[in-house]
């Protein structure tokens, strides 16, 4: 078995490894961010709890879908969300165009952060070696970044790892600054 299919068996029965820095990296901050964001996504994110995080979608005015999105609630005034690449200036400019009105700073950090998903059922295994907390199934946490990044999300030298992923397998996301992601990296294979 070569290629494509032995990497999608690989993740299936072992645990493989993507860089998905291309994504984009939104952050919301301000007394009304969670406001914006309940008036931009069909989810309530009120209702997620602060270090949680949920699948949802950005939806036009005709309820259309612009993009899909995962969504992490880091504190009472603080959203990021992570769209996909080819649609992160689409829903920044979506976002900037529905913000009138509200107190809201929009940052795009997508330079700024890179980002792997760990999946498949050893992902635990790799986490445990990397010296990562596994979490569970969209939960997140701020971890400290031992190649000393700096994540412009909380201002520290941490990383997110979030029990977040597409492939269905048990697995974890790590979000980090641009500066460290070659040490984790090479670490994590």
């Amino acid at each position: 078995m070569k290629g494509v299919l032995a990497e999608h068996m690989a993740v299936r029965s072992r645990v493989g490894m993507f860089d998905v820095s291309h994504m984009g990296d939104i952050l919301v901050t301000g007394p009304d961010a969670v406001a914006l964001m309940n008036c931009v996504l069909p989810s309530n994110v009120s209702s997620i709890k602060t270090g949680k995080s949920a699948y949802t979608a950005f939806l036009n005015k005709s309820g259309l879908l612009i993009d899909d999105t995962i969504v992490y609630r880091i504190s009472e005034d603080k959203v990021f969300f992570v769209p996909n690449a080819a649609t992160t200036e689409e829903v920044l400019n979506w976002l900037v165009s529905n913000s009138k009105g509200f107190n809201v700073k929009i940052q795009n950090l997508s330079s700024d952060l890179a980002c792997f998903a760990i999946q498949g059922p050893l992902s635990k295994d790799v986490a445990a070696d990397l010296g990562i907390v596994f979490p569970e199934p969209f939960t997140f946490s701020f971890q400290s970044d031992k190649y000393g990044g700096r994540n412009e999300i909380n201002k520290k030298n941490d990383l997110i790892v979030s029990g977040t992923g597409y492939t269905g397998e048990p697995g974890f996301e790590m979000v980090v600054d641009v500066r460290s992601c070659n040490k984790w990296w090479v670490s994590a294979i």
